[in-house]
């Protein structure tokens, strides 16, 4: 039996519908995700950048993990206008995920990774009826004022940013983020033996810094820094109220005074810290600084599992650091990939080593500098996978690229060459 075709005809009969109301229809539109809210209440905004009105009923938005709000009939967005609408119910995840907007031929017009799932933060909750209202998640600069790029998991952060005077209906006044401006987040201790979490400021810069009302946030609550100067080269720790925990997402941004969101980091994947351990940039203010998991943030790489050393240079940087009295021999071995030739020109061996897994994992990750999965490499019983230019899909350039396990628990690196 043949399924009937009422929701073609009725998405056929929207697009003629607008075509003899002069409306632009879905095809060509330029209307994009501007402003959301994602726990507590959810708001959506979206604006239209013309050239003329376009009919959005039967379009979607869309959480991915989630659920989906369908425009009604009738609805349109003015060129140059903003429409917003709050989603009846639950459709976003709320430790992190993907806000879609499709139309009627089921095309994706925008969306924006978020929170665990991406670089653009992660919101507290929102509720406009309660004095507190929380912030919005925002383009900076608003979409009436750039053509938005494409969406990237890694590079929303550069668009996306928290806004904590919520516009709905109006231009975004939050300031265009700023990742890597100046002082970063150089190392987190989560307080595994019961202490309490703290947080460690650093200024790789040659001018001291007032970091005074800057504050954190972990997509739970917020708070502010009571330091004041923050001097060149130097480090500033802070002590985290029991309400304010670490662990909450796995997630933490750094603010400036004015809103400018400048650091951020994601671990909630990360190794677990075993006593006197924490996660710390290496070397001291190193980036990547828009991080949302484990490896975006520079895992195994240019953030580690290293001695606590609050306040001081990070251990972890220096192969030949000593460890704090009573920490020698409290870290496990990791696993390893030795990459063979490690100079290589079109092909290389990897050979993956447990130290702390029995079975190899089904397949290495080829990683360029930017963080981004070039190729997938299966291996076989042993651990041991054959690479080769020649026969990828997505040819690679001569430079360095890291090498590393699915579960992100074994790395390493070789320098490709002509």
């Amino acid at each position: 039996m043949m399924r009937p075709a009422a929701p073609r005809i009725v998405r056929l009969w929207i697009v003629l519908w607008g075509l003899l109301c002069g409306i632009v229809p879905s095809a060509g539109a330029s209307v994009y995700l501007n402003e959301v809210t994602v726990r507590g209440d959810e708001f959506v905004e979206l604006y239209n950048r013309g050239p003329g009105p376009v009919v959005i009923a039967g379009w979607r938005v869309e959480g991915v993990p989630g659920g989906a709000f369908v425009f009604p009939a009738g609805t349109t967005i003015a060129a140059g206008g903003y429409l917003v609408f709050d989603t009846p119910g639950d459709i976003f995840a709320p430790a992190g995920g993907e806000v879609g907007l499709i139309d009627i031929f089921n095309v994706t017009r925008d969306r924006v990774f978020f929170g665990r799932l991406g670089s653009a933060p992660l919101p507290e909750e929102f509720f406009p009826l309660l004095a507190t209202t929380g912030p919005s998640l925002a383009r900076a600069p608003d979409a009436a004022f750039a053509v938005p790029p494409p969406p990237s998991p890694l590079g929303d952060g550069q668009v996306w940013t928290l806004d904590y005077t919520p516009t709905f209906g109006l231009v975004n006044d939050a300031p265009n983020p700023m990742p890597g401006r100046d002082v970063v987040l150089n190392e987190l201790n989560l307080g595994p033996d019961g202490n309490p979490d703290e947080i460690e400021l650093y200024n790789p810069t040659a001018d001291p810094i007032l970091i005074q009302n800057w504050f954190f946030t972990n997509g739970a609550e917020r708070l502010f820094v009571s330091v004041g100067v923050l001097l060149p080269f130097d480090y500033a720790v802070v002590t985290l109220p029991p309400s304010f925990q670490l662990e909450a997402f796995g997630l933490l941004y750094l603010f400036s005074q004015d809103g400018t969101r400048v650091d951020q980091l994601g671990y909630h994947d990360g190794p677990p810290l075993l006593l006197g351990e924490c996660y710390g940039r290496c070397p001291d203010g190193a980036g990547p600084n828009l991080g949302f998991d484990w490896p975006s943030s520079g895992g195994f790489f240019t953030f580690l599992v290293m001695p606590c050393t609050p306040g001081a240079p990070n251990l972890g940087c220096d192969p030949t650091a000593i460890p704090p009295p009573g920490l020698e021999g409290t870290r496990r071995a990791e696993d390893s990939i030795e990459i063979i030739p490690s100079v290589a020109r079109e092909r290389c061996q990897l050979r993956w080593q447990g130290a702390n897994h029995a079975t190899p994992p089904r397949s290495l990750e080829i990683i360029d500098l930017s963080g981004r999965c070039r190729a997938r490499v299966p291996v076989d019983s042993e651990g041991v996978g054959l690479w080769s230019n020649a026969g990828s899909g997505d040819r690679l350039a001569p430079g360095v690229y890291f090498v590393r396990s699915f579960d992100g628990r074994a790395s390493g690196r070789f320098v490709l060459i002509r």
